[in-house]
């Protein structure tokens, strides 16, 4: 039925409809009444049940937490307990100070350096035992973030006077990286006194930093270390400036080790600098007069290892670079050499037994100077790391008549011969009837390229040295090849076939008598 006309009044007979329908509209709103009322009623009865349900939630979650708690309480109850009977506790003070030290002593890694504060804070017995313990102060290896306020240059000041003063006089052993470049610069700071305390008494000190500030220059330099044995800085080499240098009094330093631009370390009258026996450096550029300084400061040297990014090692006038005791020498020239015959005539090492040369071939250094510089600084040596074979590296070898040990890194390229002319060099004696390297008794030949272990010439030039030098070879005047062991740096599998079929033709071969 169409919505009735509001606007009009229904005739009779609409009317009889309108009130049928008014009538049963009603009947259907009372019904929906009811139910509403019923819905109402079981919604409250809803609320009842669960308002009750929550509560009986809550009585049961009180129930759990008093017991936890009461479960808690009996764990902490039988921790104590077994604390108490724990075997530890019945270590005298004695041996548990020992099992700390050793503990501690033996650690490398920088992450604990707060350790001896951890175990102090344990318990009184072990705080008064672990203070009372020199020997578990007497190691700093730390990492000082950048202080960037006087309150964190101060804790480190504090951690710093707190080993120095509980060492109780024991020299220390110290590694410190400093992770910032502004490094607390007033030299009177409470910080670099603390460090000047330690650097005083070390024995062996390491630090490394961005740079060098006027602050640990003075701290190295106006400071007597009586103690100090080992000491090693690393300044980066990509600091651009005037080179640090250090004006050391360590009276029984022995080993110094630097990494940075330029050789730092100047001679001063209150130096003693005869004391040191190894010199390690890595530096950006070398120099004749670097070399020169060096064994005139240290004119006891036994070992140096220089590594040099830049050597510009000429002269316009001849000159002596000598060192009377130095018995080991490496020398390592990454990306540039320059040399001349001055220079390379100018050393002289009379008891120099091991050396280590590595020039990069690339390079192409003179081979009149080349040759000269080994004839001048090689001649006495025993052993030889020689880690590239480079153009007239052979004619100078021919003066090391007493070399017993030789290891050499070889690379035997299409287009390049001066691996196979060297390795065929020590198959057969020049036209004076001399062999390089007569007394040759051990030799390491290590090929870093799979190109080189698969190459037909370098597998015949080692059977030929073989047989050159095994015990049933006729030459006269050369003692026999004891060793010829053929390594690779390569991992691929065809690789490791090659070299130990290799091997053993070798073996076989110096087997023979």
């Amino acid at each position: 039925m169409s919505a009735p006309n509001p606007n009009r009044y229904a005739a009779p007979a609409e009317a009889i409809i309108l009130r049928g329908e008014i009538a049963a509209q009603m009947e259907m709103r009372r019904a929906l009444e009811k139910r509403a009322a019923s819905a109402a009623s079981a919604l409250h009865d809803a609320e009842v049940a669960l308002q009750a349900a929550q509560e009986a939630r809550d009585a049961v979650r009180r129930i759990i937490d008093c017991i936890e708690q009461q479960q808690r309480s009996v764990d902490e109850v039988v921790l104590v307990a077994q604390g108490l009977l724990h075997p530890i506790r019945r270590l005298p003070d004695e041996v548990l100070s020992m099992i700390f030290e050793v503990g501690l002593t033996g650690q490398t890694t920088r992450a604990n350096h707060r350790m001896p504060f951890v175990i102090s804070a344990v318990c009184r017995r072990w705080r008064a035992m672990v203070v009372s313990t020199p020997a578990l102060w007497s190691t700093i290896r730390c990492e000082v973030p950048a202080l960037t306020d006087q309150d964190a240059a101060n804790r480190w000041a504090s951690y710093f006077d707190a080993h120095f003063d509980r060492s109780r006089g024991l020299t220390l052993d110290v590694d410190v990286i400093f992770g910032g470049s502004d490094i607390t610069p007033n030299a009177d700071s409470a910080f670099w006194k603390a460090l000047s305390h330690v650097y005083t008494r070390s024995k062996r000190f390491t630090v490394r930093c961005r740079r060098f500030t006027p602050a640990m220059r003075e701290c190295i330099s106006f400071f007597r270390a009586p103690h100090m044995e080992e000491l090693a800085l690393d300044e980066p080499e990509e600091v651009v400036g005037t080179a640090t240098r250090f004006t050391l009094d360590a009276p029984s330093l022995k080993t110094l080790a630097y990494k940075g631009q330029k050789l730092p370390f100047k001679f001063s009258a209150r130096a003693t600098c005869s004391t040191v026996r190894t010199v390690t450096s890595a530096v950006g550029s070398l120099t004749p007069s670097d070399l020169r300084r060096l064994f005139r400061i240290y004119p006891e040297v036994e070992v140096v290892d220089l590594t040099a990014k830049v050597a510009d090692l000429t002269s316009s006038r001849p000159l002596v670079i000598a060192s009377p005791r130095l018995k080991t020498l490496t020398l390592v020239m990454e990306d540039s050499l320059m040399m001349d015959l001055h220079v390379a005539q100018s050393f002289s090492f009379p008891s120099l037994q091991s050396a280590h040369l590595e020039v990069p071939d690339e390079l192409h250094p003179d081979p009149a100077v080349l040759s000269a510089f080994i004839a001048s600084a090689f001649s006495t040596i025993t052993s030889l790391e020689l880690r590239n074979v480079v153009p007239g590296i052979d004619e100078g070898l021919k003066v090391c008549v007493g070399l017993e040990d030789l290891i050499v890194h070889v690379d035997f390229f299409p287009g390049r011969d001066e691996a196979e002319s060297f390795c065929l060099a020590l198959c057969a004696s020049d036209p004076a009837g001399s062999w390089m390297f007569p007394r040759l008794r051990r030799l390491s030949v290590v090929a870093p390229y799979l190109l080189t272990v698969a190459d037909q010439r370098f597998r015949r030039a080692m059977t030929a040295i073989a047989g050159a030098r095994c015990a049933a070879s006729p030459n006269l005047g050369l003692r026999p090849l004891e060793k010829l062991a053929i390594r690779s740096s390569v991992a691929f599998s065809e690789s490791c076939e090659r070299i130990l079929a290799l091997q053993d033709c070798l073996d076989t071969i110096l087997a023979a008598s």
